[in-house]
């Protein structure tokens, strides 16, 4: 059973814990940490969910993401992540801390994901070669120029796992930042 802290439509903590499912047929408001790597050639690395998947089963999606436990940190939960769905081992000194955002969305009458999240981009490249898919959770992966996963976001591509509020910061801020778009240039 995994637990995980709720908190107040104003973004503050609720003082209370739920197992994750109940929140998410509740839709309470809980947390989540998303994370963009990039390859060597400053493409970003999508994955291939799998077809196992309660949520968005086949599609592309950010490079990996999942709930921040209680107790946990969001780095803490990120570099979880990254270990369970893609066996990487990743430096916490490396992840640039890029925005918080609200996401919410319906994914059936038991599936209700309504999220703060915390996104992060993986500053060194990261081969698909390095990566494992040992938990059954992602199936593939894909690198793409973010101006293209862009285009497919704002065509409502079937392809892609549709996160409004994420892809719309992160979009934008990818277009006023020199800094970032330059890391996502070969």
């Amino acid at each position: 059973m995994e637990e995980i802290e709720l908190y107040l439509e104003s973004g503050l903590p609720a003082g209370r814990r739920a197992e994750k499912d109940l929140a998410h047929e509740k839709g309470w408001l809980h947390r989540a940490v998303a994370v963009w790597l990039r390859d060597e050639g400053g493409r970003l690395i999508l994955q291939r969910r799998s077809a196992a998947k309660a949520f968005a089963p086949g599609l592309l999606d950010i490079s990996f993401a999942g709930h921040i436990r209680a107790g946990e940190s969001a780095v803490e939960a990120a570099l979880r992540e990254g270990r369970e769905e893609l066996g990487l081992s990743l430096d916490p000194c490396a992840l640039r801390y890029l925005f918080s955002c609200r996401d919410r969305f319906d994914s059936g009458p038991h599936l209700i994901e309504n999220e703060i999240v915390d996104l992060y981009l993986y500053l060194p490249p990261i081969s698909p070669a390095e990566c494992r898919f040992e938990d059954g959770e992602v199936s593939g992966l894909v690198a793409l120029p973010w101006r293209e996963i862009e285009s497919l976001w704002r065509k409502d591509d079937p392809s892609l796992v549709l996160y409004e509020a994420q892809f719309s910061f992160f979009f934008g801020l990818l277009g006023r930042d020199p800094s970032l778009g330059g890391l996502l240039r070969p």
